[in-house]
């Protein structure tokens, strides 16, 4: 309803004027009408970052408007590429120049790369998921080698995000009442791939990063 009335009209604006204005508006509307309150613990300011590369576990849909609400500057979003199927959001996904990716799509997924590597060559910020799945059994589940070779071919920064509350044991907007939730985010140190030897080393700092950024948040909000 909020998209149809309020904002549907933003489809024919400048993107370079979203970022700033209305898509902060439509995510803080989006998270109210979730019961979502988002919490930044972190000590870097997100919203004056650009030209980076955010990654973050990833427990519900929800986690990308998290991430969204916070940053102020250009940015593209990596996404599984089924959601394409809805038109609607194909729609505007084209106008806020996100990217799809195909998990089991090989050639589909290294054009999706190309493209990752061009947004990023005009200083647009990537919203990126490593685990390229939720994860509800682990703090962190396994990352896939693709933020590495981004990273690499990109030479740009990587700020870990820890994300705390979005999903404990599912997706929570799988649920059939929503009910008010605190949700914490946190951040670690910023990084560049050429901070590391390889790509095992890379891997291993982000992991251990977003995993004990999480544990902290864990052991100090979970009640």
């Amino acid at each position: 309803f909020i998209w149809t009335i309020g904002f549907f009209y933003t489809l024919l604006i400048p993107k370079k004027w979203l970022y700033p204005t209305a898509w902060p508006i439509f995510f803080f509307f989006f998270l109210k009408a979730c019961k979502i309150k988002v919490h930044f613990t972190g000590t870097i300011d997100l919203k004056s970052q650009a030209n980076t590369i955010f990654i973050a576990n990833h427990r519900s849909f929800a986690d990308t408007f998290i991430i969204t609400y916070l940053l102020r500057k250009p940015f593209t979003i990596a996404y599984t590429s089924w959601m394409t199927k809805n038109p609607f959001f194909n729609l505007v996904a084209n106008k806020m120049a996100l990217i799809p990716l195909a998990k089991k799509d090989l050639i589909q997924q290294k054009n999706g790369l190309k493209i990752i590597e061009k947004m990023l060559q005009k200083k647009y910020s990537l919203i990126y998921f490593p685990e390229g799945r939720f994860v509800f059994d682990k703090a962190i589940g396994q990352l896939q080698r693709g933020i590495a070779k981004i990273a690499k071919d990109s030479k740009c920064t990587v700020i870990p995000l820890a994300i705390y509350g979005s999903g404990i044991k599912q997706d929570f907007l799988f649920d059939n009442m929503l009910v008010n939730k605190d949700i914490y985010v946190d951040c670690g140190d910023p990084v560049k791939y050429s901070d590391f030897s390889d790509d095992d080393n890379f891997i291993k700092y982000l992991t251990e990063s977003l995993s004990n950024k999480y544990q902290y948040l864990e052991k100090k909000y979970s009640n």
